[in-house]
């Protein structure tokens, strides 16, 4: 399997959907101060997107354009560049009472993962991304998640808030996998997506978790010196390689007690652990929780 579908189906991620509606006349809404991603797709019409508190306009977003904002960044979506109508006064209308003529229709939600500590899956991205309908590559694999989620956002069927929920999911996962795979940045986790060397280590550590991994073994498939491969992986990652495996298995950890249900002792071998009081620490550490809370929250 590769990196990016170890970490989505390791670190679950959640979206969810707190408006889905239309506005008229002239309106802003502020949706930032959560701490929380938020995201916002243009199902019809037209609206700004303005930063610094509204003082600053950055763009014009047209239907099926998308913006969002993995670390909360300030900001309002508004009706026209400069809007003197109060932050979040204006009423949204319903889409049961069919589109209104010069309508902006808005679906708007959070996007976060289980773990707090996981969020730098989201860190990854810039301050804000805007993806605009008609631009490539995003025209080719999102376009169509977009355009079932427009024409869900308009129906009043029963299930239509779970299912925006899951389209939401699913588009934040391609435009994630698209971000690694086109993005210039130089930095973190995406510059070690961008070297095959480090990614063909992460996928063999990601694969067996459990195995008896030391850093010669992962310098060798790394097909560098160990110093080299050592040095390389901690400038990508902030880390070193048993650090990042370590954390690694304890994610895994989560998982497996969440819902493999297996016990806190085969938690503890699957890690390399001789006793549970050692993986118990290690995984509070890391996680913030006992492996038994896990466990039993998950029941």
């Amino acid at each position: 399997m590769d990196v990016l579908s170890h970490l989505l189906n390791t670190f679950r991620l959640e979206a969810r959907v707190f408006h889905n509606g239309q506005y008229c006349g002239s309106w802003q809404i502020d949706t930032s101060g959560s701490k929380i991603a938020t995201f916002h797709v243009v199902t019809h019409g037209c609206c700004e997107l303005l930063l610094n508190s509204g003082s600053k306009h950055e763009q014009t977003l047209q239907s099926g354009d998308i913006v969002i904002f993995p670390r909360d960044r300030e900001h309002r979506i508004a009706s026209a560049p400069s809007v003197t109508s109060q932050v979040n006064s204006s009423p949204s209308i319903s889409f049961q009472e069919g589109l209104k003529p010069d309508s902006t229709g808005l679906v708007c939600g959070y996007i976060e993962f289980e773990q707090h500590r996981n969020q730098f899956l989201l860190d990854m991205l810039p301050d804000y991304v805007v993806i605009h309908s008609n631009e490539t590559p995003w025209n080719k694999h999102l376009r169509p998640i977009i355009d079932v989620l427009i024409s869900e956002s308009l129906q009043s069927d029963s299930g239509v808030q779970a299912t925006l929920n899951r389209l939401a999911e699913l588009f934040f996962m391609v435009v994630l996998r698209e971000f690694l795979q086109n993005s210039d940045h130089t930095a973190g986790f995406v510059s070690a997506f961008q070297d095959n060397r480090i990614i063909n280590v992460l996928e063999a550590i990601y694969d067996e978790p459990e195995k008896n991994w030391n850093v010669d073994t992962m310098a060798q498939i790394a097909a560098m010196s160990r110093s080299a491969f050592a040095g390389r992986f901690k400038e990508l990652l902030g880390e070193s390689p048993l650090q990042h495996l370590k954390r690694w298995r304890m994610q895994n950890a989560y998982r497996w007690l969440r819902d493999e249900r297996i016990t806190v002792a085969q938690a503890a071998d699957r890690c390399g652990y001789e006793t549970e009081a050692a993986f118990a620490k290690a995984f509070k550490r890391e996680t913030g929780l006992s492996p038994g809370t896990v466990r039993k929250s998950h029941t």
